[in-house]
């Protein structure tokens, strides 16, 4: 069974494809602008507990957050 990794790029992807600004989802997700900033760059990988809280403020699940996710 492969390994799913954090994806910025889909991240980010579903982010804008729901209309949020960095800054949203980082109140959301009592993170900063900057923490999302990171997330997006591959610079940090968000716990799973964020990754739920912004999968349900975007409407997905957090398996859509990773390589080979549902859609991809």
């Amino acid at each position: 069974m492969p390994t799913q990794r954090f994806s910025p790029s889909r991240f980010k992807e579903l982010r804008e494809a729901a209309g949020l600004t960095r800054t949203a989802v980082g109140y959301a997700a009592g993170r900063s602008e900057q923490s999302v900033w990171l997330w997006e760059r591959g610079k940090v990988t968000p716990s799973l507990d964020v990754l739920a809280q912004v999968a349900v403020l975007i409407g997905c699940q957090v398996d859509d957050f990773l390589d080979g996710g549902r859609d991809a």
